[in-house]
């Protein structure tokens, strides 16, 4: 009897000690492209919320669509995010009310010029949580061949099971990377939400 929880200790404690060996390496995990993407939505709320997404498209909402990622990595310290890099999609930008006439205007000289930036790129260079699950990200975005400086609060999730989750929902200036459309009811400050999956390889 003495044997036999003897073992059943060190097997435990052994266990134990594994699983938080796992859980506190760093880890890169690779996004799953199929369930990660990046919403936007051309209004200019003040009082935006993560909400609006969450709406039923109205016909006069059509200039709300999304990109999708061609591939991208997160480096995890004991389940928190540190850093990563992605390259997004822009080139088959999707409207969530299709419209073949608008998605080609975006996707000319007047917004996004995709036959020349058909991809554009970011890199998270810092993360900062404020709480269990929050954090700010503060990276590097390269859109239509300009770079910039860029920041945001974001919540994470990890499980060894089901893998790293991130969301953020944050406004962003078009006119900073060279989207200079002028048109009456134009915005200039489009919402961004954005939901990322990743799991190792």
């Amino acid at each position: 009897m003495y044997n036999y929880l003897k073992k059943s200790l060190i097997l435990c404690v052994t266990l134990t000690l594994s699983s938080g060996l796992i859980y506190s390496q760093n880890q890169t995990l690779v996004v799953n492209v199929k369930d990660s993407k990046i919403e936007w939505a051309a209004i200019n709320k003040k009082d935006y919320t993560q909400g609006y997404f969450n709406l039923n498209i109205k016909k006069d909402d059509g200039h709300t669509g999304y990109f999708m990622l061609n591939h991208g990595t997160v480096n995890l310290a004991a389940g928190k995010l540190q850093s990563g890099s992605f390259e997004i999609n822009i080139k088959d930008l999707v409207l969530k009310l299709p419209n073949d006439d608008f998605a080609d205007h975006l996707k000319n000289a007047d917004f996004f010029e995709v036959n020349k930036y058909p991809t554009a790129q970011f890199t998270i260079e810092t993360v900062n949580y404020t709480s269990n699950n929050e954090c700010e990200i503060s990276g590097s975005l390269t859109f239509k061949g300009i770079t910039k400086k860029i920041n945001f609060p974001a919540t994470t999730q990890y499980s060894a099971e089901k893998g790293f989750f991130g969301q953020a929902y944050f406004m962003f200036n078009r006119l900073n990377f060279g989207v200079n459309y002028d048109s009456e009811g134009t915005h200039e400050n489009v919402q961004i939400a954005v939901y990322l999956v990743a799991k190792k390889n």
